[in-house]
């Protein structure tokens, strides 16, 4: 481009860069480039010092990649955190399954609200 500040334009019409680096002092370029392009990263002044820090991600946008990727990051983005649920095998309730029906529903749409002294008159028939 033939002045910098051009360079978003150039950036912004091309396909999503994995990393902008940008060699300038100006606060007000760098406020135009953070807000007028997209990337997987952006380095002002520098160029190795993004992806030897650990602490900062590393990755893509669009084509150039997805995810977080670096140190801790990549650990958690090729990690599985499984999900576990324990329940007792004690009062299990039925209006959970189906067939539904009207008393059903209003059973479990008060379980939700916790509207305790609805399912009481619910279950003493007091409540439809």
């Amino acid at each position: 481009v033939e002045r910098i500040e051009e360079s978003t334009e150039f950036i912004s019409s091309r396909p999503k860069p994995l990393a902008i680096y940008a060699f300038t002092e100006s606060r007000k370029l760098k406020e135009k480039i953070l807000k007028e392009t997209s990337s997987g990263s952006v380095t002002f002044n520098d160029t190795l010092i993004q992806f030897i820090c650990d602490g900062l991600p590393f990755g893509g946008v669009g084509g150039s990649g997805f995810g977080r990727y670096h140190g801790r990051y990549s650990f958690e983005a090729f990690s599985h955190e499984k999900s576990v649920l324990h329940r007792s095998l004690k009062m299990e309730m039925e209006a959970r399954y189906p067939p539904w029906n009207d008393f059903k529903m209003e059973f479990i749409r008060l379980a939700y609200g916790f509207d305790y002294l609805g399912i009481l008159l619910l279950m003493l028939g007091l409540r439809r």
